[in-house]
Order: structure tokens, then C-alpha cells, then sequence
């Protein structure tokens, strides 16, 4: 079967008469080998179809006219018409543009427009007071607790209690001694009773004695006072007798010296009587005063031995019963101590429920002390952190109502400006949403928000900062004409690209 050859080149013969077939030329004799030489060759450039040459010489020619009205007229009507409709496309953006922009600068007057601003709030830390694995999380990221729940538990099975025990220990060994000194006590208490009896039976026995020797010497002090009367009236009856020469004188004398004598043994029995019944009365009392004796009896000497080691006994036992309660004390402190480093847990503060909003540690995860486990926020103290340049600082009215517009939202929304400058001054590490640092000089606004059913944290917006009363009209301008071109700016660039596209 012969090949049916091909043109060299089908689109030329396309354009030249549009009757002509491409799928091949018409063959006569002798074009088999002829196509076969055009396929041998089909790869090499420049060749020449010779078996195409007689079917071109037998086509009628085409003139200009019908060639320009079949094939040219069309195509260049329709880039005509696609041309006029970008022109249109183009024009009716820049209209809308420019009408977008009157627009802004209209409704943006009076105002500082920033559209670096994110929604954002305080963080609450909860760190691990102990160290120890997590346990019992009771939350994930998003979840709203109400305020006093409690989020996890730290748990250190593994504490050291070897503190605890030596406490322990030293209280068990003050409590040994001060049983010992009570039993001590109480011994010195009986024996002291017994002294006390035996010093008692004395002081009675010497009491009696006493008296009884002062009731003696009672007795010999009359019989000198008998003997001395005898002999002072024996004296003045020798007295008469010697007078009237009938007694010697010696007798009288001696008589005499008799009465003297008595009457001073009398008084000297009478002195010991006396100290006989003092005696009596000071050994009633337990005091002896006998000559080659103490002043109490032996009992009461022990007695008072006892005495003072009953009260260095107390002495001992009260500074050892503080010492029990200061190691008692400590003891009970250390115990809960190992208690709270054993279990901590982990509960909100009462004030507000909040979210949390980032999670440090997972359940099973080991933490050291201060150690963040979450960090959570308060979606109804929310506010808006607000970048805007340092020379637009002083048109700005603290105090004032701010209008700000959520990123894909339309609602429009209002806010109060709380400060401005240093006193808005926020550390990004307190915050939940951070802006990123800004290439200009910026200063950083900070704007209340109104308490919403959702949370709002993390949301950027376009926000319209008041300005200050009495601001100088320069400055407003300033602030239009900023606007304008930001405008202008964005629809210039929208332009480009359809241009770019078309």
C-alpha cells in the first residue's frame, strides 16, 4: 500500500486557499517514490516537498479581496472589539476607584487611620509552685473555665522526705527526755514529801523538849527564889541578934551573902528559862537554835536540796516542752510542705472566667518550679493594640471614640481610646497578641473594647483614631491627604494588574 504524502509545510497552504485540503496533495504516477524520499527525509531541515509542487500549480488562484475578506477581517474585529472593552474595563476601575477614594477620604475625616492594629489582652500565667508531672488537665486550647476551676494538678511522687523523718526523730527523742525529767520530778516530789514529815516529827519532838527543859528551869527558878527569901529573912533576924550581942557578926554575913547569891541564881534561871521557852516556840516553827547545831534539822536541810532540783527540774522541762513545740512546729510545717510539694494543684483566679490560650505542658509532662503550664486571657477585658506614626501621636484624642473594622468583616465597630504615647506603653511579653515591630518610628495607641459574647483576641483591624479637638487644620489635611494616597496607591496597583493581564 502506497503512502499518501504530506506538504512540507500545511499551514502555508492553508493560508493561501482555504479549498485546498491538508490532509495531502493529489498524486499522480511516480509519487510513491517521491514520498518516500520526503519520509526518509523528514528530519533533516530545508527539504524541499517536490510531490506537492504540481498540485500548487494546478490550484486557481485566489485574489486579495476574497482572501482579506475570508481570513483577515475577522480576527482583526474581534481584537478590535476585546481592545475597546479593556479601554472600558480600565476606565470604569479607575472611576470606582477614585469613587471608592472620595469615599474614604470623606468618611475618614476627622480621624487617624491606621490598619496596623490587632485585637488583644492580658495574660494570666499559671505556674508550677512545685516541681513534679502534670496530671488531671482539664482543659484545651480554647476552652472557657469559669473563674476558681481548677485546670490541672502537679503530683512529685518521688519527694525527699528524709527532712521530715530527722524532725520526726528529733521530736521523739525531746519527748523521751521529758518523760524522764517527769518521772524525776515526781520522785523528788515524794521523797520531798517524806522529808518534809520527818522535818515536821522534829521540829514537834525538839519543840517539846524544849519546853519541857523550859518548864524545868521554871521550876529550879522557884526554888531559888524560895532560898533566897529564907535567907534574906534568916538575915534580919541575926541582924537584931548581932545588934544586941547575942549572934556573931560572921553569921550575918554570911547570911547576907547567901540572899545575894540566890537572888543572882534566880535571875540567871529566870534568863535560861526565857531561852528554853524561845527555843520551844523557834523549833515549833522548824528553826533550831541549840548551840553545836544548824539552824534547821537534816529533813529540812534534804528538803531544800530537793527543792532546788525540783525547780532546776522545771526550768529544764519548760525549755525542753518549748523546744518540743518549736520541733513540733516545724515538723507540722515540713509535713505540709511535702504535702503541697507532693499535690499542687492548679485552679483559676475567682475573679472572671477565662480561656485558655496557650498550653506550656501537656499531661505526663514533667515541670521544675516556675515552670509555665498555661497561659489564659480574659476575652471580655479585651482591647486593641493600635501602631500609628510618631507624627500622628498628637492629633490623637485619648478619651475618645475610635471606629474599627474587623479583617473580613464589615460591620463597623466603636471603641474608647485609653491611652496614647508612654502611657500606653504595653510589654509584649504580658500580652496574648503581640504586633510585629514596625519598620518607621511608631508609637502604640491602646483602645477599649466593649465586652462581646465571642472572643475576639488575635484579629486584626482597620481602626479610625479621633482626632483631638481644636487640631490645626494642617494637620488634618495631613491626615486626608495620607488617606488619599493609600487610595491612590492601592488603585494604582489594582490597575497595573489588569493591565499586566490583558
Amino acid at each position: 500500500m502506497r503512502h499518501r504524502p504530506r506538504c512540507a509545510r500545511p499551514g502555508a497552504h492553508a493560508m493561501r486557499n482555504p479549498l485546498r485540503p491538508r490532509d495531502g496533495c493529489a498524486t499522480g504516477g511516480g509519487a510513491g517514490k517521491a514520498s518516500s524520499r520526503v519520509f526518509q527525509n523528514a528530519d533533516a531541515p530545508r527539504i524541499r516537498d517536490l510531490s506537492c509542487a504540481p498540485a500548487r500549480r494546478r490550484q486557481a488562484p485566489m485574489s486579495t479581496t476574497t482572501a482579506r475578506e475570508g481570513l483577515g477581517s475577522p480576527p482583526r474585529r474581534a481584537r478590535t472589539a476585546v481592545r475597546r472593552l479593556g479601554r472600558l474595563a480600565k476606565v470604569s476601575g479607575a472611576l470606582g476607584i477614585l469613587a471608592a477614594g472620595a469615599y474614604a477620604i470623606r468618611t475618614e475625616a476627622g480621624y487617624v487611620a491606621t490598619d496596623t492594629a490587632v485585637v488583644s489582652a492580658y495574660l494570666v500565667a499559671l505556674r508550677s509552685p512545685v516541681e513534679g508531672q502534670v496530671s488531671g488537665l482539664q482543659a484545651d486550647v480554647g476552652t472557657t473555665l469559669p473563674g476558681g476551676a481548677a485546670l490541672a494538678e502537679i503530683r512529685n511522687p518521688r519527694l525527699d522526705l528524709s527532712g521530715a523523718e530527722i524532725l520526726a526523730a528529733q521530736s521523739a527523742r525531746l519527748r523521751g527526755e521529758g518523760a524522764a525529767l517527769e518521772a524525776e520530778r515526781a520522785g523528788l516530789q515524794r521523797l520531798r514529801a517524806t522529808l518534809q514529815a520527818r522535818a515536821a516529827g522534829h521540829a514537834r519532838l525538839t519543840s517539846r523538849r524544849l519546853a519541857s527543859a523550859a518548864e524545868e528551869a521554871e521550876r529550879a527558878l522557884e526554888a531559888t527564889l524560895l532560898r533566897r527569901d529564907r535567907a534574906r529573912r534568916e538575915a534580919e533576924r541575926r541582924s537584931g541578934l548581932a545588934a544586941a550581942g547575942f549572934a556573931p557578926a560572921a553569921e550575918l554575913d554570911r547570911l547576907r551573902s547567901e540572899a545575894e547569891e540566890a537572888g543572882r541564881e534566880a535571875a540567871a534561871q529566870q534568863l535560861r528559862r526565857d531561852a528554853l521557852r524561845q527555843q520551844a516556840e523557834e523549833a515549833a516553827q522548824g528553826v533550831l537554835v541549840e548551840s553545836g547545831a544548824g539552824d534547821v534539822a537534816y529533813s529540812a536541810q534534804r528538803m531544800d536540796e530537793v527543792d532546788m532540783r525540783l525547780s532546776a527540774l522545771a526550768r529544764e522541762l519548760l525549755a525542753l516542752e518549748a523546744r518540743g513545740l518549736e520541733q513540733e512546729a516545724r515538723l507540722a510545717a515540713e509535713r505540709q510542705r511535702l504535702a503541697q510539694l507532693r499535690r499542687a494543684s492548679l485552679a483559676l483566679p475567682a475573679a472572671a472566667p477565662l480561656t485558655v490560650w496557650r498550653l506550656g505542658a501537656l499531661a505526663g509532662e514533667r515541670v521544675a518550679p516556675g515552670d509555665t503550664v498555661a497561659e489564659l486571657v480574659d476575652c471580655r477585658a479585651a482591647f486593641l493594640v493600635v501602631h500609628v506614626p510618631q507624627s500622628r501621636l498628637p492629633e490623637v484624642a485619648v478619651g475618645g471614640t475610635a471606629r474599627f473594622r474587623l479583617a473580613g468583616e464589615t460591620r463597623e465597630r466603636a471603641g474608647t481610646v485609653l491611652a496614647a504615647g508612654g502611657a500606653a506603653g504595653i510589654s509584649e511579653q504580658k500580652l496574648a497578641v503581640a504586633l510585629p515591630p514596625p519598620p518607621l518610628p511608631m508609637t502604640t495607641v491602646r483602645v477599649a473594647l466593649p465586652p462581646e459574647a465571642g472572643c475576639l483576641i488575635g484579629r486584626t483591624a482597620r481602626v479610625l483614631l479621633p482626632v483631638a479637638e481644636g487640631e490645626p487644620a494642617l494637620a488634618r489635611l495631613t491626615g486626608w491627604l495620607a488617606a488619599l494616597r493609600g487610595w491612590l496607591g492601592s488603585g494604582m496597583a489594582a490597575a497595573t494588574r489588569l493591565a499586566l493581564a490583558e
